[in-house]
């Protein structure tokens, strides 16, 4: 009898040892558990604000580029403008240099998603610009009978603006290329229009020929 309720208090103390051992454990496992669900919480928090960033990236770069095949239709019409007016060979070149600074700007955008407000920004700009000198010379075309008769120098005044539109288009694309590149060669250390070169000059042959084929 002595020894059963030796053994029944032994029981006890030892139950209730363990009980108090394990409080500690107990609060262990369930900060562990409500830290691991906080990071997965936080987990997918990052994952939405992320993939709505992506979305948000992906939306921008498409206007960028939406408005850089606008850029190329206007210049497609002026080249036929140009060679109305018998400028085709002073503006062309400009025209080449600017599809070419222009497709410079959505590479260097696209493999920065930090550049692409910058891009899109200035390609309102260009577009807007373009637009104008698109009706400057749509109203010099419709009125090419009384340029004609004009003098050599007031024609040379008509036609210098025009040139100068082009150079001031130019200088900002190239500018604006300029500045994307420095930013992407500063954080990646290589210059990804490297790889489209090849590409781009024939981006720039295809427009021009599509002009000659209009022309036809």
């Amino acid at each position: 009898m002595k020894r059963l309720i030796f053994l029944s208090v032994l029981f006890l103390l030892a139950f209730r040892s363990y009980s108090q051992l394990n409080v500690p454990l107990l609060h262990q496992l369930v900060e562990s558990n409500k830290t691991e669900y906080g990071k997965q919480i936080e987990a997918k928090n990052q994952q939405a604000k992320n993939t709505a960033v992506e979305s948000t990236n992906k939306t921008l770069m498409t206007s960028v580029k939406n408005r850089y095949r606008t850029l190329q239709e206007r210049f497609a019409k002026m080249s036929i403008i140009f060679d109305a007016v018998n400028m085709g060979v002073s503006a062309t070149p400009l025209v080449r240099e600017i599809i070419k600074e222009q497709q410079k700007i959505v590479v260097y955008s696209q493999s920065d998603p930090l550049l692409i407000p910058i891009a899109l920004d200035s390609e309102v700009i260009f577009v807007q610009k373009a637009n104008s000198l698109v009706n400057y010379l749509i109203g010099l075309c419709a009125v090419i009978g009384d340029v004609n008769q004009m003098k050599v120098s007031d024609r040379r005044i008509l036609f210098q603006h025009i040139l100068d539109e082009l150079r001031t288009i130019s200088y900002l694309s190239g500018g604006v290329a300029r500045t994307l590149q420095a930013s992407v060669l500063k954080k990646r250390g290589t210059d990804p229009f490297s790889d489209y070169i090849n590409r781009e000059e024939t981006l720039v042959n295809d427009i021009m020929n599509n002009v000659k084929i209009l022309k036809q």
